[in-house]
Protein backbone atom coordinates (compact mmCIF):
# COMPACT_ATOMS: atom_id res chain seq x y z
CA UNK A 1 0.00 0.00 0.00
CA UNK A 2 1.24 3.47 -1.06
CA UNK A 3 1.63 6.02 1.61
CA UNK A 4 1.32 10.02 1.80
CA UNK A 5 2.53 12.62 2.94
CA UNK A 6 1.65 16.30 3.64
CA UNK A 7 4.79 19.23 3.86
CA UNK A 8 4.52 22.57 5.38
CA UNK A 9 7.22 24.43 3.65
CA UNK A 10 7.94 27.45 5.44
CA UNK A 11 9.46 29.96 2.85
CA UNK A 12 11.97 32.51 4.03
CA UNK A 13 14.23 34.98 2.37
CA UNK A 14 17.70 33.93 3.61
CA UNK A 15 19.48 36.32 1.43
CA UNK A 16 20.71 37.92 -2.04
CA UNK A 17 23.26 36.94 -4.55
CA UNK A 18 25.60 40.04 -4.98
CA UNK A 19 27.97 40.50 -7.52
CA UNK A 20 31.84 41.68 -6.23
CA UNK A 21 32.21 45.74 -6.12
CA UNK A 22 34.82 45.86 -8.44
CA UNK A 23 37.37 43.56 -10.72
CA UNK A 24 39.93 44.82 -8.51
CA UNK A 25 37.70 43.16 -5.42
CA UNK A 26 37.26 40.02 -6.97
CA UNK A 27 41.33 40.37 -8.01
CA UNK A 28 41.98 40.82 -4.33
CA UNK A 29 39.45 37.96 -3.08
CA UNK A 30 41.33 35.61 -5.55
CA UNK A 31 45.13 36.77 -4.50
CA UNK A 32 43.76 35.68 -0.54
CA UNK A 33 42.45 32.74 -1.45
CA UNK A 34 44.76 31.17 -4.55
CA UNK A 35 43.49 27.43 -3.57
CA UNK A 36 39.96 28.45 -4.99
CA UNK A 37 41.21 28.57 -8.87
CA UNK A 38 44.72 26.76 -8.04
CA UNK A 39 43.41 23.79 -6.79
CA UNK A 40 45.00 22.03 -3.56
CA UNK A 41 47.63 19.33 -2.84
CA UNK A 42 49.94 19.66 -6.21
CA UNK A 43 51.64 16.22 -7.70
CA UNK A 44 54.78 18.45 -7.40
CA UNK A 45 55.30 20.17 -4.45
CA UNK A 46 58.33 22.25 -5.55
CA UNK A 47 55.77 24.46 -7.07
CA UNK A 48 52.99 25.41 -5.14
CA UNK A 49 50.02 27.22 -6.35
CA UNK A 50 50.04 30.63 -6.53
CA UNK A 51 48.95 33.87 -8.59
CA UNK A 52 51.10 36.67 -9.64
CA UNK A 53 48.88 39.73 -9.63
CA UNK A 54 50.05 42.49 -11.17
CA UNK A 55 48.08 43.77 -14.15
CA UNK A 56 50.68 42.62 -16.81
CA UNK A 57 51.17 44.51 -20.29
CA UNK A 58 50.76 42.56 -23.45
CA UNK A 59 49.35 42.29 -26.85
CA UNK A 60 45.68 41.60 -28.53
CA UNK A 61 46.41 39.97 -31.71
CA UNK A 62 49.23 41.45 -33.07
CA UNK A 63 49.28 45.21 -32.47
CA UNK A 64 46.86 46.72 -29.66
CA UNK A 65 47.59 46.53 -26.48
CA UNK A 66 46.03 44.98 -23.36
CA UNK A 67 46.67 43.84 -19.34
CA UNK A 68 45.92 40.74 -18.31
CA UNK A 69 44.26 40.92 -15.06
CA UNK A 70 45.53 37.54 -13.08
CA UNK A 71 48.15 35.22 -13.87
CA UNK A 72 47.87 31.62 -12.21
CA UNK A 73 49.95 28.48 -12.01
CA UNK A 74 47.09 25.96 -11.52
CA UNK A 75 47.50 22.28 -10.49
CA UNK A 76 45.75 19.72 -12.86
CA UNK A 77 45.39 16.15 -12.80
CA UNK A 78 48.38 16.36 -15.62
CA UNK A 79 50.18 18.89 -13.98
CA UNK A 80 51.05 22.43 -13.66
CA UNK A 81 49.18 24.66 -15.69
CA UNK A 82 49.30 28.19 -16.39
CA UNK A 83 45.95 30.25 -16.92
CA UNK A 84 45.70 33.27 -17.78
CA UNK A 85 42.12 34.54 -15.89
CA UNK A 86 39.90 37.69 -17.31
CA UNK A 87 37.83 39.52 -14.61
CA UNK A 88 34.55 41.06 -15.28
CA UNK A 89 32.88 42.47 -12.69
CA UNK A 90 29.19 42.56 -14.51
CA UNK A 91 28.27 39.69 -17.28
CA UNK A 92 30.49 37.68 -19.38
CA UNK A 93 30.21 38.43 -22.74
CA UNK A 94 31.12 37.54 -26.41
CA UNK A 95 33.08 40.55 -26.09
CA UNK A 96 34.55 39.40 -23.00
CA UNK A 97 35.46 36.56 -24.66
CA UNK A 98 37.10 38.34 -27.78
CA UNK A 99 39.24 40.11 -25.21
CA UNK A 100 40.53 36.87 -23.69
CA UNK A 101 41.06 35.06 -26.99
CA UNK A 102 42.98 38.49 -28.47
CA UNK A 103 45.73 38.09 -25.15
CA UNK A 104 46.48 34.54 -25.96
CA UNK A 105 46.37 35.24 -29.76
CA UNK A 106 48.77 37.91 -28.97
CA UNK A 107 51.09 35.70 -26.48
CA UNK A 108 53.53 34.16 -28.97
CA UNK A 109 54.12 37.75 -29.82
CA UNK A 110 54.42 39.15 -26.43
CA UNK A 111 57.71 39.48 -24.73
CA UNK A 112 57.40 41.88 -21.53
CA UNK A 113 54.49 39.96 -20.02
CA UNK A 114 56.30 36.75 -20.75
CA UNK A 115 59.57 37.69 -19.48
CA UNK A 116 57.43 38.77 -16.11
CA UNK A 117 56.19 35.65 -15.54
CA UNK A 118 59.14 33.85 -16.44
CA UNK A 119 60.76 35.69 -13.62
CA UNK A 120 57.99 34.85 -11.21
CA UNK A 121 57.91 31.31 -12.06
CA UNK A 122 62.01 31.08 -11.49
CA UNK A 123 61.67 32.81 -8.18
CA UNK A 124 59.23 30.93 -6.61
CA UNK A 125 60.74 27.60 -7.48
CA UNK A 126 64.57 27.70 -8.46
CA UNK A 127 65.64 25.37 -11.07
CA UNK A 128 62.53 24.38 -12.14
CA UNK A 129 63.37 22.83 -15.53
CA UNK A 130 59.65 23.23 -17.54
CA UNK A 131 58.80 27.00 -16.71
CA UNK A 132 59.36 26.93 -20.97
CA UNK A 133 57.09 24.35 -21.26
CA UNK A 134 54.86 26.41 -19.00
CA UNK A 135 54.98 29.13 -21.47
CA UNK A 136 54.43 27.89 -24.46
CA UNK A 137 50.52 28.07 -24.46
CA UNK A 138 48.77 29.21 -21.61
CA UNK A 139 44.83 28.35 -20.98
CA UNK A 140 42.73 31.35 -20.62
CA UNK A 141 39.75 31.26 -18.21
CA UNK A 142 36.84 33.90 -17.96
CA UNK A 143 35.61 34.97 -14.39
CA UNK A 144 31.88 36.67 -13.57
CA UNK A 145 28.96 36.84 -11.52
CA UNK A 146 27.04 35.75 -14.55
CA UNK A 147 27.78 34.42 -18.34
CA UNK A 148 25.67 35.15 -21.70
CA UNK A 149 24.57 32.09 -23.38
CA UNK A 150 26.15 33.29 -26.26
CA UNK A 151 29.45 34.30 -24.46
CA UNK A 152 29.45 30.51 -23.29
CA UNK A 153 28.76 29.13 -26.88
CA UNK A 154 31.98 31.37 -28.03
CA UNK A 155 33.89 30.04 -24.87
CA UNK A 156 33.37 26.33 -26.01
CA UNK A 157 34.07 26.82 -29.55
CA UNK A 158 37.28 28.70 -28.36
CA UNK A 159 38.18 25.97 -25.76
CA UNK A 160 38.03 28.62 -23.19
CA UNK A 161 37.20 28.13 -19.02
CA UNK A 162 34.79 29.77 -17.50
CA UNK A 163 34.02 30.60 -13.47
CA UNK A 164 31.16 31.99 -11.86
CA UNK A 165 32.21 34.15 -9.20
CA UNK A 166 29.61 36.10 -6.61
CA UNK A 167 28.80 36.51 -3.32
CA UNK A 168 25.75 35.15 -1.09
CA UNK A 169 25.02 38.18 1.59
CA UNK A 170 23.10 36.49 4.16
CA UNK A 171 19.51 38.79 5.03
CA UNK A 172 19.92 38.68 9.11
CA UNK A 173 23.85 38.91 9.42
CA UNK A 174 26.80 40.14 8.00
CA UNK A 175 28.01 36.82 7.23
CA UNK A 176 28.44 35.98 3.22
CA UNK A 177 29.18 33.27 1.24
CA UNK A 178 31.26 33.13 -2.22
CA UNK A 179 30.06 30.96 -4.69
CA UNK A 180 32.17 29.45 -7.14
CA UNK A 181 30.71 27.33 -10.32
CA UNK A 182 32.39 26.07 -12.93
CA UNK A 183 30.30 27.79 -15.95
CA UNK A 184 32.01 26.06 -18.80
CA UNK A 185 34.15 23.10 -18.42
CA UNK A 186 31.52 20.62 -18.53
CA UNK A 187 30.47 21.52 -21.90
CA UNK A 188 34.25 21.52 -22.73
CA UNK A 189 35.22 18.56 -21.49
CA UNK A 190 32.94 15.89 -21.15
CA UNK A 191 34.47 12.54 -20.82
CA UNK A 192 35.25 10.55 -24.14
CA UNK A 193 32.99 7.80 -23.53
CA UNK A 194 35.47 5.26 -25.59
CA UNK A 195 37.84 6.25 -23.04
CA UNK A 196 35.28 5.85 -19.95
CA UNK A 197 34.11 2.31 -20.95
CA UNK A 198 38.08 1.92 -20.93
CA UNK A 199 39.01 3.16 -17.62
CA UNK A 200 35.58 0.85 -16.38
CA UNK A 201 36.81 -2.20 -17.79
CA UNK A 202 40.82 -1.70 -16.44
CA UNK A 203 38.93 -1.57 -13.28
CA UNK A 204 36.95 -4.18 -13.32
CA UNK A 205 39.90 -6.48 -14.03
CA UNK A 206 42.64 -7.50 -10.73
CA UNK A 207 45.39 -5.07 -10.88
CA UNK A 208 47.11 -5.77 -7.48
CA UNK A 209 45.57 -2.80 -6.14
CA UNK A 210 45.85 -0.07 -8.58
CA UNK A 211 43.06 1.84 -10.62
CA UNK A 212 42.39 4.51 -13.08
CA UNK A 213 40.85 7.06 -11.24
CA UNK A 214 40.01 11.22 -12.48
CA UNK A 215 38.28 13.49 -14.34
CA UNK A 216 40.21 14.51 -17.59
CA UNK A 217 38.49 14.28 -21.43
CA UNK A 218 41.18 12.50 -22.77
CA UNK A 219 42.88 10.46 -20.64
CA UNK A 220 43.18 8.74 -17.36
CA UNK A 221 46.53 8.18 -15.27
CA UNK A 222 47.54 5.08 -13.33
CA UNK A 223 49.34 5.98 -10.35
CA UNK A 224 51.62 3.43 -8.95
CA UNK A 225 51.34 4.07 -4.81
CA UNK A 226 55.07 5.68 -3.54
CA UNK A 227 55.95 6.66 -7.35
CA UNK A 228 56.32 10.28 -7.52
CA UNK A 229 52.96 11.64 -9.64
CA UNK A 230 55.16 12.48 -12.57
CA UNK A 231 55.86 8.60 -12.95
CA UNK A 232 53.08 6.89 -13.41
CA UNK A 233 51.04 4.94 -16.44
CA UNK A 234 48.07 6.19 -18.51
CA UNK A 235 45.09 5.98 -20.55
CA UNK A 236 45.30 8.17 -23.63
CA UNK A 237 43.00 8.83 -26.72
CA UNK A 238 44.88 10.45 -29.97
CA UNK A 239 42.34 10.58 -32.99
CA UNK A 240 41.24 7.15 -34.03
CA UNK A 241 44.07 5.84 -31.56
CA UNK A 242 43.53 4.78 -28.14
CA UNK A 243 47.72 4.67 -26.05
CA UNK A 244 48.65 2.58 -22.90
CA UNK A 245 51.63 4.29 -21.47
CA UNK A 246 54.34 4.27 -18.92
CA UNK A 247 54.95 7.85 -18.91
CA UNK A 248 58.40 9.73 -17.18
CA UNK A 249 57.90 13.17 -17.18
CA UNK A 250 59.46 14.02 -13.90
CA UNK A 251 63.26 15.37 -15.71
CA UNK A 252 65.25 13.75 -13.12
CA UNK A 253 64.62 10.12 -13.51
CA UNK A 254 65.45 10.74 -17.29
CA UNK A 255 68.35 8.03 -17.02
CA UNK A 256 64.80 5.49 -16.32
CA UNK A 257 64.90 5.60 -20.53
CA UNK A 258 69.07 4.27 -20.81
CA UNK A 259 68.45 1.70 -18.47
CA UNK A 260 69.32 -1.59 -20.17
CA UNK A 261 66.46 -3.16 -18.02
CA UNK A 262 63.93 -0.51 -19.03
CA UNK A 263 65.05 -0.41 -22.87
CA UNK A 264 65.22 -4.17 -23.10
CA UNK A 265 61.50 -4.70 -21.90
CA UNK A 266 60.59 -3.23 -25.31
CA UNK A 267 61.54 -6.54 -26.92
CA UNK A 268 58.98 -8.80 -24.52
CA UNK A 269 56.45 -6.06 -25.07
CA UNK A 270 56.47 -6.29 -28.78
CA UNK A 271 55.90 -10.04 -28.57
CA UNK A 272 52.69 -9.46 -26.54
CA UNK A 273 51.87 -7.43 -28.57
CA UNK A 274 52.42 -8.17 -32.46
CA UNK A 275 49.81 -6.24 -33.66
CA UNK A 276 50.11 -2.91 -32.08
CA UNK A 277 52.81 -0.08 -32.57
CA UNK A 278 54.92 -0.25 -29.57
CA UNK A 279 57.10 3.33 -29.41
CA UNK A 280 59.61 4.10 -27.08
CA UNK A 281 60.00 6.77 -26.98
CA UNK A 282 56.99 7.95 -28.15
CA UNK A 283 58.26 11.08 -30.23
CA UNK A 284 54.93 12.87 -29.86
CA UNK A 285 55.30 13.42 -26.51
CA UNK A 286 56.23 17.00 -25.13
CA UNK A 287 56.18 15.89 -21.28
CA UNK A 288 59.24 13.84 -21.30
CA UNK A 289 59.46 10.10 -21.76
CA UNK A 290 56.71 8.01 -22.96
CA UNK A 291 56.58 4.27 -23.51
CA UNK A 292 53.18 3.93 -25.63
CA UNK A 293 51.41 0.66 -26.99
CA UNK A 294 48.65 1.88 -29.74
CA UNK A 295 45.58 0.00 -30.25
CA UNK A 296 42.06 1.74 -31.95
CA UNK A 297 40.23 3.38 -29.48
CA UNK A 298 37.18 1.25 -30.96
CA UNK A 299 39.10 -2.25 -30.29
CA UNK A 300 36.80 -4.13 -27.51
CA UNK A 301 37.74 -1.65 -24.07
CA UNK A 302 38.72 -5.48 -22.31
CA UNK A 303 41.48 -5.93 -24.73
CA UNK A 304 42.98 -2.44 -24.20
CA UNK A 305 42.47 -2.82 -20.54
CA UNK A 306 44.21 -5.85 -20.44
CA UNK A 307 47.08 -4.58 -22.51
CA UNK A 308 47.64 -1.56 -19.67
CA UNK A 309 48.00 -4.83 -17.59
CA UNK A 310 50.48 -6.33 -19.16
CA UNK A 311 52.13 -3.29 -19.87
CA UNK A 312 52.01 -3.00 -15.83
CA UNK A 313 53.23 -6.29 -15.09
CA UNK A 314 56.42 -6.37 -17.84
CA UNK A 315 58.03 -2.51 -16.65
CA UNK A 316 56.71 -2.19 -13.23
CA UNK A 317 59.07 -4.52 -11.54
CA UNK A 318 61.69 -3.22 -13.33
CA UNK A 319 61.68 0.09 -13.14
CA UNK A 320 60.89 -0.39 -9.12
CA UNK A 321 63.99 -1.99 -9.74
CA UNK A 322 66.13 0.54 -10.99
CA UNK A 323 64.74 2.66 -8.78
CA UNK A 324 65.31 1.24 -5.61
CA UNK A 325 69.14 0.67 -6.92
CA UNK A 326 69.70 4.17 -7.63
CA UNK A 327 68.42 5.10 -4.03
CA UNK A 328 71.13 2.51 -2.90
CA UNK A 329 73.85 4.26 -4.65
CA UNK A 330 72.76 7.83 -3.11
Amino acid sequence: MSSSFIWRVKTERMGSLEPFKSEYDMEAFLMNNPSIICGENPADESMPPALIRQQLSTRKGSRDAGRIDLVALVHEEKGPVLKIFELKQGQVTTGSVKQLVDYLDGWSNEESAKNAVEKWLTDMSPGRNDVAKLLEAPKGVLVGPSFHNDAIAAAVKHKLEGMRLTRFRHASSDEYFVIVEDQVGDVVKEVDPNLQRIVDAYNCLPQDGLSSTGRARKFRQVRVPNWNNLLHYEFHLDGDSAFVALDIEQKDLDWLADKEEVSGCIVALKKCFPNQTVSFPDKQFRYGIRLSIAFNKNDDPEVVARGMGQLIQITKPLIETALNQQCGRN
